[in-house]
């Protein structure tokens, strides 16, 4: 890795900043990177990277693509349907309804994203927004029809409340939507 190479005797924000011109970032770039991205996603990407090319890429990790905001399921409400704890909800099931997660991951130069790894968790929330107990976990798989990654959750054995889809990927990243899951007829 990268980051091997950084020396005992200097400060943290140093040794990155020596690492990334080492890397060919001349001092500017390395602080306005410190300043971006903070040191720890620096060291963190460098601690992954195998050469400065790999470590852009870790550095900038993966996005939805320009013009795919907006929810990350099938049951998405415009605007939102409330709020819980300062996050807003981006969907509304009922239980027994059939949780299926959606979502396209380009680059850091805007390319599909086809070979990562993706892990979707559902984690309980209390009224306060809090996280409260790891519920479900699945990995998604690549749908190269729709250019998009795909996870569903059968939520009939869950309890009405609310949660928090969150998606991590092994590079840096994460996207999250918080959903409520209803009584039926509610």
């Amino acid at each position: 890795a990268v980051a091997g190479m950084i020396t005992d005797d200097l400060s943290s924000s140093e040794q990155a900043v020596a690492q990334l011109t080492t890397m060919g970032f001349d001092l500017d770039e390395a602080e306005e990177l410190l300043n971006e991205f903070g040191l720890g996603r620096v060291f963190s990407a460098m601690g992954g990277a195998r050469d400065s090319q790999e470590f852009i890429e870790l550095l900038g990790g993966y996005s939805l693509p320009a013009g795919a905001a907006g929810g990350l399921t099938n049951n998405i409400v415009a605007g939102g349907a409330g709020s819980v704890g300062g996050k807003t909800v981006g969907a509304v099931f009922e239980v027994c309804e059939l949780v299926k997660v959606n979502f396209p991951l380009a680059d850091f130069q805007g390319n599909p994203a086809k070979d990562l790894h993706p892990t979707v968790s559902l984690v309980k929330l209390n009224e306060n927004g809090k996280e409260v107990n790891l519920e479900k976990v699945t990995s998604a798989t690549y749908d190269k029809q729709d250019q998009s990654y795909v996870a569903t959750f059968d939520s009939c054995e869950m309890n009405p409340g609310y949660y928090e889809i969150q998606i991590d990927l092994p590079v840096l990243t994460s996207l999250s939507q918080v959903i409520k899951l209803e009584e039926k007829g509610s």
